[in-house]
């Protein structure tokens, strides 16, 4: 503390820490130290001694929520309740950090490996694989039955199953039994699943699904099969009349490679990666057009209008995409990769992600 020295008769108007000479009632003269409370600045005390004046903190009034020897031993036994110094989240819940050998995981683990292994609540990994075996000059869209893609009628349809295989793709057969079709219902846009067992007698009779609502094919699957583990003939997904497919799972493949996929009510998808490749049979330089489309503008969907989300060309190959800034697909939109080459080709594309 600094102090002045100068002359008065009453300390106690005098500010604290300064050094007074003042005289008593004998007219002699002495040295005081005045000390006021730091708060309110009212006069704790005069030392006449010279000496420094001790203030004891206890006398203090503290401000509210000071540290205190009482809040530190309850916040002691909280930690120690809890396994040592934690995190609290948005509910108020204590929560600790990842650590692998002491090193704290947060640093070293990427946030798309935590959604993998199912440590983000409500994120769930997402992919999504196409081809085509007709990439060709007219626009195409990549899926495995290639051609025009069309989407079931508004309210959805029942649909059925068939393989081209009438002896070996069977309920019991050496080759695929059962299929699992991953559907979006119309009206509620909620994502649903079915499994289908095949005809017990002849692979190529359809067999009906139970759902009669099917608006949007998200994933069409063998889910048990045979010795062979895999099916003999090509799995269609049509109507029920056999007329129009829907998906369509390639001979001795055991899912349909098609890129179209709809995001359920109450979910966004997060595109983070994409790789689309071309490949024709000829020595020309000819190249593909590749695309990510959504019925998607700036955020909202809309109908009948698909927008180019990203773009690639190729000569021959597949392009891998990193997307530092995930595309952002919001509920109840449809997303496809579609393209246009200079000659006819294959194409293949793989998107990844997740949904929250």
């Amino acid at each position: 503390m600094t102090t002045a020295r100068y002359q008065s008769r009453n300390p106690a108007t005098m500010p604290e820490g300064l050094e007074i000479d003042t005289e008593d009632n004998s007219g002699a003269t002495r040295q005081v130290v005045v000390v006021r409370n730091p708060k309110d600045g009212t006069l704790l005390g005069v030392d006449g001694s010279g000496a420094t004046q001790p203030i004891s903190a206890t006398s203090l009034p503290l401000p509210t929520g000071a540290a205190t020897s009482a809040l530190q031993t309850s916040l002691n036994a909280l930690l120690a309740g809890t396994g040592g110094l934690k995190f609290v989240d948005e509910a108020g819940a204590l929560y600790g950090v990842k650590h692998v050998n002491n090193k704290p995981r947060v640093s070293s683990t990427p946030y798309l490996y935590d959604i993998a292994e199912g440590n983000v609540s409500n994120h769930t990994s997402w992919e999504k694989i196409g081809f085509t075996p007709t990439m060709t000059t007219t626009e195409s869209p990549v899926w495995s039955k290639a051609g025009a893609y069309a989407y079931p009628a508004a309210g959805g349809i029942q649909m059925a199953v068939a393989s081209s295989s009438a002896t070996v793709d069977l309920a019991g057969g050496a080759g695929a039994q059962q299929v699992t079709i991953d559907y979006i219902e119309d009206t509620t846009f909620l994502e649903k699943s079915e499994t289908v067992t095949l005809n017990a007698t002849t692979g190529t009779t359809r067999v009906n699904t139970v759902a009669s609502n099917i608006f949007r094919v998200n994933a069409f699957r063998v889910t048990r099969a045979g010795a062979n583990g895999k099916p003999t003939g090509n799995i269609s997904l049509t109507n029920t009349d056999g007329t129009v497919t829907y998906s369509y799972i390639t001979a001795t493949y055991t899912r349909a490679r098609n890129s179209y996929y709809c995001v359920p009510a109450g979910k966004t998808l997060y595109i983070v990666q994409a790789n689309l490749g071309f490949g024709h049979a000829t020595n020309q330089t000819h190249y593909c057009r590749l695309y990510i489309r959504a019925n998607q503008n700036k955020g909202v969907k809309v109908e009948n209008i698909f927008y180019p989300l990203a773009e690639i060309i190729s000569h021959g190959g597949t392009i891998p995409i990193g997307l530092e800034v995930p595309i952002k697909i919001v509920e109840k939109v449809d997303v496809f990769v579609g393209g246009i080459s200079t000659v006819s080709g294959i194409a293949t594309s793989i998107l990844r992600g997740w949904l929250e």
